[in-house]
């Protein structure tokens, strides 16, 4: 069985605060663009572990703040697509 990963792209906004989207399937050419040159977390949620892809020049200091800003959202309203790791894209 393969495993299902969700794939979150971390946006640090104008307030410097991170907001995440919910990006396509790994083997879709916008979202290998999207995270080319990207950190790569894997962050857990709720018991799932996501796989949330930053800025690769953020500061120790803005890594925490986005594992904080990440355990504050609310996972329900994110909109997660369910995709099937088939590639590795670090």
């Amino acid at each position: 069985m393969k495993n299902v990963i969700k794939h979150i792209i971390a946006i640090k906004n104008t307030q410097g605060d991170f907001e995440f989207i919910a990006s396509p399937t790994p083997d879709s050419y916008t979202l290998q663009e999207n995270v080319q040159h990207k950190k790569v977390l894997h962050l857990n949620h709720g018991g799932e572990e996501y796989r949330v892809y930053c800025d690769d020049n953020l500061t120790d200091q803005e890594l925490q703040k986005l594992k904080n800003d990440w355990l504050k959202i609310d996972i329900d309203i994110l909109k997660i697509n369910l995709v099937t790791d088939q590639t590795d894209l670090k």
